[in-house]
């Protein structure tokens, strides 16, 4: 008595080889996310003035899960 094989019917199967593991800190390493943001602060010095609006870069790294903050530097617009 012959044994049925499914593979003469419909193809052979194709095995996959196990992925080998790649730790977060190797699969990340080097990328992150950048968000534009913006905060805006009190001035109780000036009576022109109530609050500034403040522009900031939030930079999420991928690789350890870390924040930073940054401002960019504003020249200042107006002449004394």
């Amino acid at each position: 008595m012959s044994r049925y094989d499914p593979s003469l019917t419909y193809g052979r199967v194709q095995t996959y080889p196990y992925s080998q593991f790649v730790p977060m800190f190797a699969k990340y390493r080097g990328k992150c996310l950048c968000f534009k943001s913006f905060f805006k602060q009190s001035v109780h010095e000036s009576p022109d003035e109530t609050y500034r609006v403040r522009k900031v870069n939030i930079l999420y790294y991928l690789e350890d899960d870390t924040i930073a903050v940054s401002e960019p530097i504003v020249e200042v617009s107006y002449q004394p």
